[in-house]
């Protein structure tokens, strides 16, 4: 079999065919078993198997990924399965045996969608021709769907257009290349235009869903499906159930029944055969024709349909949303961009979850949305969020809580918060109580866990309930060291031995690494606390009986076996003797080692001068040519001067074009001019703040002027050797108002809170000016009891 590499877009059938032609075998049976090793082999038109064997017979510089999406139509198909379905596909077309059928992945063992068919577009194999010297069959002609073809507009062929006969007669168990006659002598390469425009938009966006690099899931296309089939009133929004007797005949006029039957699309009587199986929950293999058609009813082509949004559902109108966390403070304000829709079954409306960026808040309300007002209501809580949950336990913290006042702090329902204590202090009645004391909650829950089990320690219950423990340890500790049983273990240095040498008379013969791995924590503390017994214990260390001689000629016998060899290549053959040698018979072994090789390499320096005049010569040469041209030209010379002598290389090199823009370059004295005014006026600025207020001109600068500059540029910060204080940007007074300001705006911050809303700042007023920061702090919100 000769070599042949597939033209663009040539289905492997195709490729297949030709090397049967080319081969001059008599039979479809021998070249089947030189390319699949396989005699009984059947070429399926559309799903090939045994690639991997058969690209390894190529022998052409083509992997078999690249075999499968270039050449086969899997990637029309796998944009719509799951990974698990996409690796079963693969796998069968790879790997698979001779009986395989990858279709049955898809469920199209019985669909008409595997058409026997082949198509071939008349301009197309002409232009095939006059490029390639021969036509071949084309893998997007044989799409579902594909009537015309999606480049020139002419209706495909099946068949010859003068006798009607078939491009494959009977089964596939041949193998056709591309005709240019018919068996009875007719010239097939007869156009015929396309006049239905739905076909060619059929045809274009089925190619675009073969070659699109954008990702998407079956899920995703059916999520924009009924957002779409919601605004356009074909969902029950009660029920959010799809309307087929209103969506299917809409859907047949405007495509009309025969057109839909053309392209492959059964029908069942009045209803589309396999339609609704698009809208179920759970992922089935589809025929993509059906996704295509949905989406060009809906008035989008692929691309449009899948980076835009739709338009028309909003239950709870347009975003952003306000936050109705009161604890945050970002309360009221509208910072929720993107809201979770799911259907309540219960109510049969749609309901809105909502969570707020800034304090992970979630609420959620039934929609849809009626009034204004309705935006600032919720129903429930499904998640309150770290701010607000902090907040709680910081309340938690008062030995006596007043549940009306604590209802109002946080901004719940009584009823809420009853759930959330009952959460935290088990079963208790909270509805005929308006204060509670959590202390001494806090301590029947101990009370409790000891009755239950007796005898239990302080590390168990901690174990059990952490956060229980942390609380008493904090504001209740003389209590829970009389009540709790603590588990402190004194450590005795007899038993330490007693354990090791128990492990030493099981295991005579470990290694002090085995010895350690048996037990590391023995180990480890007798090696700490008890070092010259350990010693006296440990077996000794094993050292290597190898002689300095029988080193010396192992390393001349590798010398001997491989001459030519480097030192580095002596090292990887025996690492451990090379090591050795050269750190203890560093004098021998130095006379015995191969020369260092090295390499000479002829430096040329070359002046600015001839650097200039090489680059005017180059323009002279070639006055037409931009700059990305002229760089390609002489990379190391163009980069050179455009670095070390940018202001020459500017005024000698041609303009630069910038796409959309009419106006000449900005040149580097105008750059300069920006750059000095924009300083002058911030004579007190950092690098940092320059770059910022310079934008573009100072990146450019800085890369292409960078000499110039530099004179320019504020001197790095550093520690004062002297005082140790860093030099300033900021006055104190700066730093103090800026935090008085960030107080101010942010009342219910506690410290913690404040420090993680300005960490530089609140480090900085820790480090240099502690004593004012610490009087104008927010008090500790935790109480110490006696």
């Amino acid at each position: 079999m000769q070599r042949v590499r597939p033209y663009p877009d040539e289905l492997v059938y195709s490729v297949i065919s030709r090397l049967h032609f080319i081969s001059g075998n008599d039979f479809v049976r021998k070249s089947t078993k030189q390319l699949f090793g396989n005699a009984e082999k059947t070429v399926h038109i559309l799903w090939p198997t045994r690639l991997k064997y058969f690209m390894d017979k190529m022998n052409v510089e083509i992997s078999t990924d690249e075999i499968v999406m270039k050449h086969t139509i899997y990637p029309y198909y796998s944009k719509f399965l799951s990974k698990d379905k996409k690796d079963q596909l693969l796998k069968a077309m790879c790997d698979g045996s001779s009986r395989a059928n990858p279709s049955a992945f898809l469920g199209q063992n019985h669909s008409g969608a595997v058409t026997s068919r082949l198509y071939l577009c008349p301009l197309c194999a002409s232009e095939d021709i006059s490029i390639f010297g021969e036509p071949y069959w084309h893998r997007t002609h044989q799409l579902p769907g594909t009537m015309v073809c999606h480049k020139h507009n002419v209706c495909l062929l099946h068949e010859c257009p003068d006798c009607n006969e078939p491009f494959i007669k009977g089964s596939n168990q041949e193998l056709n290349i591309t005709p240019i006659y018919c068996g009875k002598g007719h010239y097939l390469y007869v156009t015929k235009e396309n006049s239905n425009e739905d076909l060619l938009i059929i045809a274009q966006e089925n190619n675009r869903l073969l070659n699109t690099d954008l990702v998407f899931t079956q899920r995703d296309i059916y999520e924009k499906c009924l957002d779409y089939a919601r605004a356009m009133k074909y969902v029950n929004v009660q029920s959010s159930v799809i309307l087929y007797e209103k969506l299917v005949p809409d859907l047949v006029l405007r495509f009309t029944k025969p057109l839909l039957m053309d392209i492959g699309i059964s029908f069942n009587g009045e209803h589309i055969k396999g339609f609704n199986k698009f809208f179920w929950k759970r992922e089935v293999s589809l025929n993509p024709i059906y996704i295509i058609i949905l989406i060009l009813f809906f008035g989008k082509t692929l691309e449009e349909f899948l980076v835009s949004d739709s338009d028309g559902y909003a239950p709870f109108g347009r975003g952003p949303w306000p936050c109705l966390n009161q604890v945050c403070s970002k309360y009221l304000q509208n910072t929720i961009e993107a809201i979770e829709l799911k259907n309540s079954r219960q109510f049969a409306k749609p309901r809105g979850h909502f969570k707020c960026t800034y304090c992970q808040f979630v609420y959620s309300r039934l929609g849809p949305d009626k009034s204004q007002e309705d935006r600032y209501q919720f129903d429930l809580i499904p998640d309150t969020g770290e701010l607000w949950n902090s907040k709680f336990e910081e309340l938690l913290s008062a030995e006596i809580i007043y549940l009306n006042e604590m209802a109002d702090k946080l901004g719940v329902g009584k009823i809420f918060l009853r759930r959330k204590l009952k959460d935290k202090f088990g079963d208790i009645n909270l509805n005929k109580l308006r204060l509670l004391n959590t202390k001494q909650l806090r301590r029947n829950q101990v009370l409790e866990i000891i009755k239950e089990r007796p005898g239990i320690k302080l590390n168990e219950i901690t174990g059990l309930d952490p956060q229980l423990i942390k609380f008493l340890q904090k504001y209740d500790l003389v209590w829970l060291r009389d009540n709790v049983t603590y588990s402190k273990k004194e450590i005795k240095v007899e038993d330490r031995r007693i354990e090791f040498l128990d492990i030493l008379h099981k295991y005579p013969l470990a290694t002090r690494k085995e010895l350690c791995q048996i037990n590391p924590s023995v180990y480890q503390w007798l090696f700490k606390y008890d070092k010259s017994w350990m010693l006296e214990q440990l077996p000794a260390i094993q050292k290597s009986t190898r002689g300095l001689e029988d080193r010396r000629k192992q390393f001349q016998q590798l010398l001997i076996e491989y001459p030519s060899a480097t030192r580095n290549e002596l090292r990887k053959m025996n690492k451990s003797n090379y090591t050795w040698l050269k750190k203890n018979d560093s004098e021998w072994f130095s006379k015995k080692q191969p020369p260092i090789e090295i390499k000479q390499e002829i430096i040329i320096k070359t002046s600015l001068e001839n650097r200039r005049e090489k680059y005017l010569e180059l323009l002279s040469r070639n006055p037409h040519l931009s700059r990305g041209e002229l760089k390609l030209l002489d990379i190391n010379n163009y980069s050179w001067l455009r670095i070390h002598d940018s202001e020459w290389f500017e005024r000698h090199s041609p303009p630069l074009k910038i796409k959309g823009m009419s106006h000449p370059r900005v040149g580097i004295e105008e750059r300069r001019s920006s750059f000095l005014n924009i300083y002058q006026n911030n004579m007190g600025a950092t690098s940092k703040e320059l770059r910022r207020l310079c934008g573009s001109n100072y990146t450019w600068l800085h890369k292409n002027d960078f000499h110039w500059l530099k004179q320019y540029q504020p001197r790095v910060r550093k520690h004062s050797p002297e005082t140790g204080q860093r030099t300033l940007n900021k006055s104190v007074e700066q730093r103090r108002e800026e935090f008085l300001n960030m107080k101010e705006q942010n009342p219910l911050l506690s410290r913690t809170g404040l420090q993680q809303l300005n960490p530089g700042l609140y480090i900085w007023l820790v480090t240099a000016d502690k004593e004012w920061l610490f009087d104008n702090l927010p008090p500790k919100v935790a109480r110490k009891y006696n």
